[in-house]
């Protein structure tokens, strides 16, 4: 790998992890190429050289960070057994690391909005890892997508609609009860 591949990968890393500030804090509709480029220490014309425009570095930025969560919560499941138990720990673990942030940066609620192909994406892939948790489980194939996609997307209307961090939770423990128990 050529030292010019290594510096790009080095800058972009760089301004991915100062777009993860700036994104929580301000949200997407707030956030300028100015803000991102100002919190890398670098200039307009460099950040517009590693992506063309804001949307590519918040799908890179979105994908990047949900990619990460996935695999933490395929290990923190791994050494549970029960189906039930796996579903709800890695359930409330995503919901409430999202809420979390939500309730800390308000602004941050639109880089949850599905009309982001890269958070239709996002979702996409957690209803994969539900699915093949539900797979393992004994699912059906059919039936694991169908329901590790409901578990994505209702577990998600769970945090919208709660009233505080104890109803959201209340709520996704009894949708992964109903989830969990739908294949027996």
């Amino acid at each position: 790998m050529g030292r010019e591949t290594i510096d790009r990968e080095a800058r972009t890393d760089l301004l991915l992890a100062a777009a993860e500030t700036i994104f929580m804090r301000f949200g997407y509709a707030r956030t300028t190429m100015g803000l991102l480029a100002e919190a890398a220490g670098m200039s307009r014309p460099a950040v517009y050289l590693l992506f063309p425009g804001k949307d590519e570095i918040f799908s890179a930025l979105v994908l990047g960070l949900n990619r990460r969560q996935i695999e933490r919560l395929g290990e923190r499941i791994a050494p549970i057994e029960a189906l039930h138990d796996k579903l709800l720990t890695a359930c409330l673990a995503w919901n409430e690391s999202v809420f979390d942030v939500h309730a800390a940066h308000p602004e941050s609620r639109d880089m949850d909005d599905l009309g982001f192909p890269a958070v239709r994406a996002l979702y996409d892939d957690l209803s994969r890892f539900f699915a093949s948790v539900l797979e393992a489980g004994g699912r059906s194939e059919s039936d694991a997508r169908l329901n590790g996609r409901t578990l994505a997307l209702a577990a998600r209307g769970c945090r919208i609609a709660a009233s505080g961090r104890e109803d959201m939770t209340a709520m996704i423990r009894s949708l992964v009860a109903a989830i969990a128990g739908a294949g027996r």
